[in-house]
C-alpha cells in the first residue's frame, strides 16, 4: 500500500518547506523531515542523483534527491512513503519514483504541481471493492491470517497465543494495497451448517468475489477426503446459485511439514489438487521465514 508522497525544497531563511504532499490528510512531522534532510545531507560528497530507503516502524521511506543541483537550487526532495508489506514491489516503486522525480523537478516550479497530481495514478490506483471470505474446518488459522495481513498483528504472538475460535459469521472491512475489501471469516465448527443450510449460504455466498478454503497441513495429511469434499460441495453451491465467486485454496501451516521434504510435499499436492479440484492454490506459514508465502498469496490472486 502507498501511503504518501510528497515535494519538499529548501529555503534558506525558514528551513525545509513541503510544497506538495497526497494524500492531503499525510502526516508527516517536522522530524522525519529533518530526518530525510539530514539522510541526504551527510553524503554531500554524493554528486548524481540518488534514492535513500529508510525504514521507520512499519513504513518504508523512499526519498530522492538529485545532488548535482544541491548547490544551484538547494536540496529538492521527493519521498514515497509505502507499508513495508510492499517490500516485494520495492524494486518497482524506486524505478517509477526515479522517473517521476526526475521530470517532476526538471520542470519550472509553476508547472511542477500540475503535473504531480496529474501522474499520481503511477502510484495511487482507482479503489476497488471486493468481499472474500474465509471458509475451512476449525483451527486452519483463518482468524490469524487475517489478523496479520490486513491487521498488522505479530505472527510470533498469535503462534505463541492462539485466538478464540470465532463463531458465526464475521465481517470486517479493510483498505489494503488499492483494495477496498470486506472480509467475512466463518466458524471453522459451523462449516457444515453453512453449506447445507439455504439462508446462511446467500449470506455468506451473495456478492462475495473470492472465497478462500483454508486447510491445514496436518488435516490434508490426516483426512484429505473431508477437505475435497468440501471444495465440491462449495463449488456446487456456486453453480446451482450463479454465484459470481472465484475459489482460491490455503493449504495452512507449511512449517508443520519436513524442511528436507517440503518442496517435494509440496509439488505432490499441487498435483493431487489439480488432478481432483483443479484449482489454484497457495502455500503459506506465519513462522518468519516463510511469512512471505502469505504476504504473496494475497499480492496475487
Amino acid at each position: 500500500m502507498v501511503i504518501g508522497i510528497a515535494l519538499f525544497s529548501w529555503d534558506k531563511k525558514v528551513g525545509a518547506v513541503l510544497e506538495i504532499k497526497h494524500p492531503e490528510n499525510l502526516d508527516l512531522s517536522q522530524n522525519l523531515i529533518n530526518k530525510i534532510y539530514m539522510t541526504h545531507a551527510y553524503r554531500q560528497e554524493n554528486q548524481n542523483e540518488e534514492l535513500m530507503e529508510i525504514n521507520l516502524e512499519n513504513q518504508i521511506i523512499l526519498s530522492y534527491c538529485d545532488m548535482s543541483k544541491v548547490a544551484k537550487f538547494g536540496y529538492e526532495i521527493i519521498i514515497l512513503i509505502v507499508h513495508e508489506k510492499e517490500k516485494i514491489h520495492l524494486k518497482n516503486f524506486k524505478s517509477k519514483l526515479f522517473e517521476f522525480a526526475r521530470e517532476v523537478l526538471n520542470k519550472p516550479k509553476i508547472e511542477r504541481k500540475k503535473y504531480f497530481f496529474e501522474n499520481l495514478d503511477l502510484f495511487f490506483k482507482e479503489i476497488v471493492k471486493k468481499k472474500i471470505l474465509l471458509v475451512g474446518r476449525a483451527a486452519t488459522g483463518k482468524s490469524s491470517i487475517k489478523q496479520v495481513i490486513f491487521e498488522g498483528k505479530m505472527p510470533q504472538e498469535l503462534l505463541s497465543n492462539p485466538l478464540e475460535p470465532t463463531r458465526g459469521l464475521t465481517p470486517s472491512i479493510y483498505s489494503w494495497l488499492d483494495l477496498d475489501l470486506g472480509i467475512f471469516d466463518s466458524a471453522g465448527q459451523e462449516l457444515d451448517y453453512l453449506l447445507d443450510d439455504k439462508n446462511e449460504q446467500t449470506l455468506a455466498f451473495e456478492n462475495t468475489d473470492i472465497i478462500i478454503y483454508m486447510f491445514d497441513y496436518l488435516t490434508w495429511i490426516e483426512n484429505n477426503e473431508i477437505i475435497i469434499k468440501d471444495i465440491k460441495k462449495i463449488s456446487r453451491i456456486i453453480k446451482q446459485e450463479s454465484y459470481n465467486a472465484k475459489i482460491i485454496l490455503f493449504l495452512h501451516k507449511i512449517d508443520l511439514m519436513n524442511e528436507q521434504n517440503r518442496e517435494q510435499n509440496i509439488k505432490n499436492i499441487q498435483q493431487e489438487i489439480k488432478e481432483q479440484l483443479n484449482l489454484q492454490i497457495y502455500f503459506t506459514s506465519l513462522y518468519p521465514n516463510l511469512i512471505y508465502n502469505t504476504y504473496n498469496a494475497f499480492y496475487e490472486f
